[in-house]
């Protein structure tokens, strides 16, 4: 805790991020609990790894929603982005950031594209993301992995309304954060 509490306070770090499959850990796992509580008091976000992992040293389980479903019941302030986005769980990782007001789905390390390819496991967040949805979902490029330039146009490939997108590639992103003082 004093690491983290360092690294915020002395270093100027913003969040956490918990790589769960790194830690062979689950993200309701007791053990992590002291590292929410303590983002909770440092008031920063906390990014949890959330679908497949392709390190076949660690069961890919430790990606599924429903354990950061635990988090957010346990933690309701927490202010927590999911990412990658849940495959190949995301309906189930739709339906929990429905339930809980400060999760947020990160859309990164995934092509843009594969919203809208039938059949990709991704289409769902599409079709919530332009609804109820439209105000938790975050870009991200996932640089060095695809430029930030094809990943904007992946985006605007999508057929996103002009409110939409300005959510998704910033104004949800500024509110987890809280970065100014956006809705």
């Amino acid at each position: 805790m004093a690491e983290f509490d360092h690294a915020i306070r002395t270093l100027g770090l913003c969040g956490l991020n918990i790589q769960c499959f790194e830690l062979k850990l689950r993200p309701n796992d007791p053990l992590l609990f002291p590292l929410y509580e303590k983002a909770l008091e440092l008031d920063v976000p906390v990014n949890i790894h959330c679908g497949i992992n392709f390190s076949t040293s660690t069961p890919m389980s430790y990606g599924r929603p429903e354990y950061i479903d635990e988090v957010m019941v346990a933690f309701p302030g927490l202010r927590v982005c999911a990412s990658p986005p849940g495959w190949p769980w995301v309906t189930e990782l739709i339906g929990v950031c429905w339930r809980h007001p400060t999760l947020y789905i990160g859309v990164l390390a995934v092509r843009p594209k594969l919203l809208a390819k039938p059949h990709s496991g991704y289409e769902p967040l599409l079709q919530y993301g332009r609804s109820i949805l439209k105000d938790k979902i975050i870009f991200g490029s996932s640089f060095p992995m695809m430029s930030p330039i094809d990943a904007i146009a992946e985006i605007d490939a999508l057929g996103l309304d002009v409110a939409t997108r300005q959510k998704w590639l910033h104004d949800n992103a500024a509110r987890f954060l809280k970065l100014d003082s956006v809705g």
